[in-house]
């Protein structure tokens, strides 16, 4: 993020590398980061829930998806 840190789709790029090598924790701050920078990111919030799945967190996972949900703007 040396060029731009404010560029939310190279964090949530960087998570789907971090998701790839199976670290889900550095996945899912890299994911916070781009709905920080961006609460309308998507993708980030997307990719967030399928981290959280694979470590077994099903019910941070799916909350952190529905509009409206407290977990949604929580950092998880």
């Amino acid at each position: 993020m040396r060029i731009d840190p404010t560029y939310p789709a190279a964090y949530n790029n960087r998570g789907n590398t971090w998701y790839r090598k199976g670290d889900f924790d550095r996945a899912i701050a890299d994911y916070n980061q781009a709905i920080q920078l961006d609460p309308k990111y998507g993708a980030a919030y997307v990719n967030r829930g399928s981290a959280l799945g694979a470590k077994g967190d099903l019910d941070r996972a799916i909350g952190g998806l529905r509009p409206g949900d407290p977990a949604r703007s929580e950092r998880c």
